[in-house]
């Protein structure tokens, strides 16, 4: 039969076995985990790139053709306007020459 002292050292060498065992899995869970981590990290950020530069494309391509429209329609409404109403566009110019005329002329005197 074996006493309390013969089985004390036993029992300590196993618990110490069993805890470094322990601390092995438990680094390993982690290592795995942090790897986990980084691997959806990194997913999700070539996700979010790939959408910030498909509607950072498309939103230039809306702007170009937002404004070429809109610069040709007012261009093509002022040219039907002054033909089809050449006195009053010819008094509309010379009304906001006169008024920058004057705002100019209080500026640079």
């Amino acid at each position: 039969m074996a006493t309390n002292e013969s089985v004390k050292p036993v029992l300590e060498g196993s618990v110490t076995v069993n805890m470094e065992h322990a601390g092995e899995a438990l680094r390993d869970g982690i290592g795995a985990a942090k790897a986990k981590v980084i691997e959806g990290y990194e997913v999700a950020k070539g996700r979010m790139t790939e959408g910030y530069d498909k509607v950072s494309h498309k939103m230039h391509d809306a702007i170009d053709q937002a404004s070429d429209t809109s610069l040709k329609d007012a261009k093509d409404s002022v040219a039907c306007y002054v033909k089809a109403n050449p006195g009053k566009s010819l008094l509309i110019v010379a009304g906001a020459g006169l008024i920058l005329g004057v705002i100019l002329r209080g500026r640079f005197s």
